[in-house]
């Protein structure tokens, strides 16, 4: 991990499935289509640390990170 997976797989929604083992890592990549210009607001949830990063367009490379979990937090635990 990250460079070679055990597995790839689609998700419904923007989040990994909880309590799945220790020594387990995720990577969540896909487009965020917002309806409307504005503000909005991220939030963040992670076992053991955990990045969100964001690009203002398609490129991977412009990404930023915009937060940051250092410790552990339950799962939905914002």
């Amino acid at each position: 991990f990250p460079h070679r997976p055990d597995s790839v797989d689609w998700v419904s929604q923007f989040e990994a499935p909880p309590d799945v083992a220790d020594n387990y890592g995720v990577r969540l990549t896909g487009f965020l289509l917002p309806p409307e210009s504005g503000e909005y607001r991220f939030y963040l949830s992670s076992d053991d640390e955990g990045a969100l990063f964001l690009s203002t367009d398609d490129s991977p490379a412009n990404a930023r990170r915009i937060a940051h979990e250092p410790l552990w937090t339950a799962s939905r635990d914002w």
